[in-house]
């Protein structure tokens, strides 16, 4: 893989078969305020406890209208799941992109969780790491397309790292093995602590030590070319 083929997003199933970079379906404007209730209402109350038909009382939006344009609740929270993780994927790249695809990229990207999606968008967390877990076969497979679209953001970025920087991994499946152990480490951590309403100064110690780990394994599993 060449440093062309390494620089658009487009270009990323071509060399990742299981990529899916797309954004949420285009959704009529006047639904965002039953977004944003049905993201407060899920985390709140939890999904079992609430219904469209509170959504759309809460949301002013009228019960045939959110009917129309979702099944049921579960089709609601596979949007507010799509909408969280473009959202996050392309922060993700952002940040990743502003550091020149460094290594130091890559701990800026990991550093948004804790510094940015913590303080942020804290329903959005919990929708993805908590509301949609253990759901339907089909909450199931949409979380784990998202979930796997993030390993590859992650091979993605420490490909080009070592194409940049000129230093090769230990082995050909390195990449992947070392994107799988950030996510799930990350799984972790998000579930562990910033799901449990931690105060700030606790985050910011989590986010130092968990960056200071992943750095650390990143480095350990690579050699100078």
């Amino acid at each position: 893989m060449t440093n062309s083929d390494l620089n658009t997003l487009d270009n990323r199933s071509d060399f990742y078969p299981n990529f899916k970079f797309e954004p949420p379906k285009k959704m009529d404007p006047s639904l965002q305020p039953v977004f944003e209730m049905a993201e407060e209402l899920f985390v709140l109350n939890g999904f079992e406890h609430t219904s469209l038909t509170e959504i759309a009382d809460l949301s002013g939006v009228g019960k045939e209208k959110l009917s129309y344009h979702f099944v049921n609740e579960e089709d609601l929270l596979i949007q507010l799941v799509n909408r969280a993780s473009w959202l996050f994927q392309q922060r993700i790249v952002e940040e990743f992109n502003k550091a020149n695809s460094s290594l130091e990229g890559i701990t800026r990207s990991v550093a948004l969780i804790f510094e940015e999606f913590y303080q942020q968008y804290p329903n959005k967390l919990a929708i993805l790491y908590r509301e949609s877990m253990g759901k339907s076969l089909l909450v199931s497979q949409n979380h784990s397309m998202h979930r796997q679209n993030m390993v590859v953001e992650i091979k993605y970025a420490l490909d080009r790292v070592s194409h940049k920087e000129g230093f090769e991994y230990t082995g050909k499946a390195a990449t992947e093995i070392i994107a799988i152990s950030i996510m799930s480490f990350l799984d972790n951590l998000v579930s562990y602590y910033l799901l449990q309403n931690r105060d700030l100064d606790q985050i910011k110690a989590i986010s130092k030590n968990s960056l200071q780990f992943v750095m650390a394994e990143i480095k350990s599993i690579c050699q100078l070319a």
